[in-house]
């Protein structure tokens, strides 16, 4: 409702300045250009949106206010009609019209000025007939919740299509969502929990970091502020204080009386005693103030005047309609955009940030919940002048941030690509989702739970990438789809046809079974390197090197290195003669999870990038052992064994089914004596250290994040629901004789998931599953 304040107060402007330039000095410090539609990167709306609206908010209701002009009421009313199965069940001589629907009641609201001069029908007749031609219209959609969401967006996408305006910097519209919430009072008992929460919303979104957060990302037009305002100082001032724990009606109290006298500009609104306030503020002229009833970013009135209708104060303020005792609190700050989807997500996701969390900062909050630090949520918000629709790059390195901060990590040469840095074993309560047409490059699929984006290219059919971490699968799978491309393969149980033997008859049966030589592999092995276990070493004295104080020596290296990458603990460990001594005791105590490969002769081993069912090339394909070489050093890889190499590679990736084809991989291939190729390991997912440690791969793959967004949405990369991964898997199990419960133990198979109990994870609503390109 559009509406003009007919009161003010000289001290309240001044806060609204004030108000305004700590804003403004928090957008420049964010590094946030609120001048660009798309200058904000990670802040409250996307999180409320993203991390706090969950399945709890399905079912909670809400109602909706879309206002907007540039179409005819008869447009509006065929949509309405059209899109909400509705029928006219009236049309008011004020031109509006009630529609009865499945849904409950339906209104399209003329929002113009007649109602202030209904007691005088002269010029209330001719306000009337202005309205019609010049006021902007509004849809009022009855109490609904999320399941029916889809038939309210699709009303605001339908307006849109037909011309509707909304919110510009000369049209002062909005779309308002009111939030139902639980009473304060009940039958004369108040409810210390609903209070409670009532009191941290109101604290939580008049924040002034949130406040700038919020105004970065909708940009509410000066037209608009007139409508939008803030709690008064005096109230702010109460309400932030920590101590503050008040009943329902000193909160009533507060909020009617002591706020309306200070904005009325009455000396001693805080201070005098209540009786007397109360009285002063009814003997005023008019007892009613508009921006305490109503002109509020987040409007709290209707709840408190529910739990108080008797009191004087709420009668005069329902009996002027500036607000209406209902369950609910308003959000009236969103421009109409016409996304009404999102709109609504973000409101309800407020309300259940606070309800779980209580009073919180958001970046203290959001660090809590998934391990990101603070300084990188800063980094997420910068470097955010970017083309429409360009996509914004996150690739991140496996370092807790709590053990060593990597400052100035952004490698990317545009500030598109912004790098920040993870915990490589911590996984989120909730994952943090990067607003906008962003893409994340997750180097771990656990990593899933913390960072996600629109697009999520290291995160291709992530249930196979998790099963094929098995590296027995992998093994199988491969040699079933490409023969040949792999050495073969027995795991113990097959080497010893399911029997306990002691390890001479073990080395027996080996030496049998494999004449070439053999190597000793663990499923779910990680950085072998060149320290692997295979006949041509001496496996007692590998034992005895282990118990000469390797468990030690290991102690220490993990307090030292805690937090870091796993791959540089195991780098660590390998300094340890005893280190080859205690795989092989890992490895036979897991006997389902041991194999054995046939020992092939390599001469030279290459790391190939593969990604979207493509080798990455452009210099990414590297001498799997690099690292340890002068960089300099490129002597022995010639230009040959680099096309051979990644011709390999992607005629294998050809032969691969969909469900494979399109996952990331690290493939190491070695070139064989005899001339041919074979595949060492796949490395499924996006973890290959070498795609942030060389410059080419680097920039390779930077190249590739920029136009994957056009990849997938031109269909060229291929992505299987979860239902269809399982399915697929569990197919496979059964072809290739693999008992899930002994190859996966303490993992379970689920229609749509595999629970890893080590990295426990929350249900994201299909919804956002299905928006973020998740399940495709």
């Amino acid at each position: 409702m559009l509406c003009v304040i007919t009161q003010s107060n000289e001290g309240f402007v001044n806060l609204a300045q004030t108000r305004s330039a700590v804003i403004g000095v928090l957008i420049s410090i964010a590094g946030i250009a609120s001048t660009s539609p798309l200058a904000s990167a990670q802040e409250f709306l996307s999180d409320a949106q993203h991390m706090f609206f969950d399945q709890s908010m399905l079912s909670r209701r809400f109602g909706i206010e879309i206002e907007f002009s540039g179409v005819t009421d008869e447009i509006a009313e065929q949509i309405i009609i059209e899109k909400m199965q509705a029928t006219v069940a009236e049309r008011l001589p004020t031109g509006e019209l009630v529609f009865s629907s499945p849904y409950g009641e339906v209104r399209l609201k003329i929002e113009g000025q007649a109602w202030r001069y209904e007691l005088d029908p002269a010029r209330f007749e001719r306000q009337v007939a202005h309205d019609k031609i010049h006021a902007p219209r509004e849809v009022v959609f009855p109490p609904m919740t999320f399941k029916d969401v889809q038939a309210i967006q699709d009303v605001g996408i339908a307006l849109r299509d037909h011309g509707a305006v909304g919110t510009t910097d000369t049209q002062a519209v909005s779309t308002q969502v009111n939030v139902e919430m639980p009473l304060l009072v009940k039958d004369g008992v108040e409810n210390p929990k609903a209070i409670e929460d009532f009191l941290n919303l109101m604290r939580v979104y008049s924040d002034p970091e949130h406040y700038a957060q919020i105004e970065a990302k909708i940009h509410v037009p000066a037209i608009r502020r007139e409508y939008i305002k803030d709690f008064s100082p005096g109230f702010l001032k109460r309400i932030e204080n920590k101590n503050y724990k008040p009943t329902a009606r000193q909160l009533f109290d507060d909020y009617f009386y002591r706020q309306s006298l200070e904005v009325l500009g009455i000396k001693g609104a805080w201070t005098m005693e209540l009786e007397t306030a109360k009285k002063t503020m009814m003997a005023q002229p008019d007892p009613v103030v508009p921006l305490v009833a109503k002109m509020l970013r987040m409007r709290p009135s209707s709840l408190l005047l529910l739990a108080f209708p008797e009191d004087p104060l709420a009668k005069a303020i329902i009996a002027t309609r500036w607000a209406r005792a209902m369950p609910i609190v308003e959000f009236r700050e969103h421009n109409t955009d016409f996304d009404i989807r999102t709109t609504i997500e973000q409101c309800l996701g407020i309300v259940r940030s606070v309800e779980v969390f209580g009073d919180y900062d958001h970046d203290t909050l959001v660090s809590k919940l998934t391990g990101i630090d603070a300084r990188d949520l800063v980094e997420l918000r910068k470097n955010t002048q970017i083309l429409k629709g360009a996509p914004r790059v996150v690739r991140y390195a496996l370092q807790d941030p709590k053990t060593a901060y990597i400052k100035n990590q952004n490698k990317g040469s545009n500030g598109d690509y912004v790098w920040i840095q993870l915990d490589p074993d911590k996984v989120g309560e909730r994952p943090l989702v990067v607003a906008g047409n962003s893409v994340v490059f997750n180097r771990r699929g656990i990593h899933r739970q913390t960072l996600l984006g629109k697009y999520n290219p290291g995160l291709e059919n992530v249930l196979i990438q998790q099963a094929m971490e098995n590296k027995i699968l992998e093994s199988k799978l491969l040699r079933k789809y490409v023969k040949g491309s792999m050495a073969r393969a027995l795991t113990l149980p097959e080497v010893t046809d399911g029997r306990s033997v002691n390890l001479d008859t073990l080395l027996e049966k080996l030496n049998i079974e494999f004449p070439n030589g053999w190597v000793m592999k663990g499923a779910w092995d990680l950085a072998t390197e060149n320290l692997f276990i295979s006949d041509k070493l001496n496996i007692p004295e590998l034992l005895d090197a282990y118990r000469n104080g390797f468990e030690t020596f290991r102690a220490k290296v993990e307090k030292k290195y805690k937090g870091a990458d796993p791959e540089e603990i195991l780098t660590a460990l390998k300094e340890h003669e005893g280190y080859r001594g205690w795989k092989i005791v890992q490895l036979l105590a897991n006997p389902e999870t041991v194999f054995f490969q046939e020992r092939v002769r390599i001469v030279k081993e290459f790391r190939v990038e593969v990604q979207g069912g493509k080798v990455l090339s452009k210099g990414s394909t590297i001498d799997r052992y690099a690292y340890k070489k002068n960089p300099e050093d490129k002597s022995d890889i010639t230009p040959e064994q680099i096309s051979g190499a990644e011709a390999f590679a992607q005629n294998l990736i050809d032969e691969l089914p969909d469900a494979m084809r399109f996952l990331p991989y690290g493939f190491d291939v070695a070139l064989i004596e005899n001339g041919t190729w074979k595949l060492i390991e796949t490395n499924p997912g996006g973890n290959s250290s070498f795609l942030e440690e060389n410059t080419a791969s680097i920039e390779a793959l930077d190249e590739y994040l920029g136009r994957y967004p056009d990849l997938v949405d031109r269909g060229k990369i291929k992505l299987l629901t979860p239902e269809e991964q399982i399915s697929w898997l569990k197919k496979e199990f059964a072809d290739l004789r693999i008992n899930p419960v002994t190859l996966y133990t303490g993992m379970t198979f689920t229609p749509n998931d595999i629970i890893d109990p080590l990295y426990p994870r929350v249900a994201l609503p299909k919804t956002i599953c299905e928006r973020l390109l998740l399940a495709k």
